[in-house]
């Protein structure tokens, strides 16, 4: 086990910082550095997610939280529910494997919806899934949208809970 995850580490966190799990916000139980007792712990990076720093050490909120809720590290990746990295809330937080978590990935293609590109070749919108560690093309469409239609059947029936729509355009 890396040595951020030790007992010693563990322990220090527990006594050091709170967590909230209504607001999922987490602030200093004791005076630390220049940090006062019940001031903010943590603060969000340009990659959206929020950070604590204890001795030197740097941990994910998300991954402070679950050990707080459950008593021990998470094993694996914690999902954000809304896809909202800074929302740490108890109940926005879910255990997940590689593959879920990489389930809710907003959209970054060119067509602005997920699990749509255009194909030069064919001329036409293709849908597509990575579907147990493989991409899977679903079909070629007229239309992004019909392409994007046939993406959220087969994601909802492929990822469940983990099936997340968004795209960059309303």
């Amino acid at each position: 086990m890396p040595d951020m995850y030790s007992e010693q580490r563990t322990r220090l966190l527990k006594e050091k910082i709170a967590y909230d799990q209504e607001t999922g916000l987490f602030t200093w139980r004791m005076d630390h550095c220049r940090r006062k007792a019940g001031e903010a712990a943590g603060s969000i990076k340009p990659d959206g997610y929020v950070y604590l720093k204890l001795h030197g050490q740097t941990y994910g909120a998300h991954r402070v939280a679950w050990l707080l809720i459950t008593g021990s590290w998470p094993e694996g990746p914690i999902d954000h529910r809304d896809g909202d990295r800074s929302n740490n809330r108890q109940t926005n937080l879910r255990a997940a494997t590689r593959a879920q978590n990489n389930a809710n990935v907003p959209a970054r293609g060119a067509s602005g919806l997920k699990g749509v590109c255009y194909s030069k070749t064919d001329r036409k919108w293709k849908a597509q899934l990575c579907i147990n560690g493989k991409q899977t093309c679903l079909g070629y469409f007229h239309t992004p949208e019909q392409a994007h239609a046939a993406y959220q059947s087969a994601a909802n029936q492929h990822q469940g809970e983990f099936a997340h729509h968004r795209s960059r355009i309303a």
